[in-house]
């Protein structure tokens, strides 16, 4: 069973999974990100946050992307009920996601909340039974402007001509605005810290300095002093496990 939106499709496969469809070009981007991501050793690493892809299909000039239908838009702020440790997990969760592509050289381009997921269920593992572990989980998707740098690259840079889109201005890094090249990764990292700025902070979340100064370092108007994913995701994996025995270990 399945039904059309627009050029995606939706449906239910043979074993019951709710399942996504999009149909992309066999030489566009997007398709080798997730060729990429599709191999055995990053496809099973936790540190991947993306939807799997469960099957491509080729047909003629095209490829056809079969992944679980999961999760909604991160389209509003958070609202109150979500606890500290809750948002900063959310952080943790995310960064790790964006460094683990920045290891295996995939910047994303289009960092924004209509390009991350959230769902109760981890996306990486579900089944019919939809079964939920009470976290929310957290997933990028869309790689239309993704770029993939070789093994070792010293340099990530990407220009305008690579990117089919951008993300809103709200969230787009000062080179993103007035450059014609920049670094894919920092500003990568740049966009994912306005989305906490922006998705994230409450008043009381606006007390928390560490925090606060993570999400500062993140959105640096000055590339080159940016923190990476990688240090972000250190910070805030330090941070979650204090604010965590704060609270009893939730």
């Amino acid at each position: 069973m399945e039904e059309q939106r627009g050029s995606h499709k939706v449906g239910i496969d043979y074993l019951g999974r709710d399942i996504y469809m999009k149909a992309l070009r066999r030489d566009s981007r997007e398709i080798s990100v997730l060729r990429h991501l599709l191999q055995p050793s990053l496809k099973s690493d936790p540190r991947n946050h993306t939807i799997p892809v469960l099957r491509i299909i080729d047909i003629w000039g095209w490829s056809i992307v079969v992944q679980p239908r999961w999760g909604t838009e991160w389209q509003k702020p958070l609202k109150g009920s979500g606890s500290v440790v809750r948002r900063v997990e959310i952080a943790r969760d995310l960064v790790e996601g964006l460094a683990f592509m920045h290891l295996n050289g995939v910047a994303h381009g289009d960092i924004h909340p209509s390009n991350i997921l959230c769902g109760h269920e981890n996306a990486r593992y579900v089944d019919p039974a939809r079964q939920k572990d009470g976290r929310l989980h957290q997933a990028f998707i869309d790689f239309e402007s993704a770029v993939i740098f070789p093994p070792q690259a010293v340099h990530h840079c990407v220009t305008i001509e690579d990117l089919d889109t951008k993300p809103p201005s709200t969230i787009r890094a000062p080179e993103q605005e007035e450059a014609l090249q920049w670094d894919g990764f920092a500003a990568d990292v740049y966009n994912l810290g306005r989305c906490f700025q922006l998705q994230l902070l409450t008043t009381e979340l606006q007390a928390n300095h560490e925090l606060v100064d993570i999400f500062n370092d993140m959105t640096r108007c000055d590339a080159s002093s940016r923190i990476t994913a990688e240090d972000a995701f250190r910070g805030l994996d330090t941070l979650l496990k204090e604010e965590r025995k704060l609270q009893g270990g939730i």
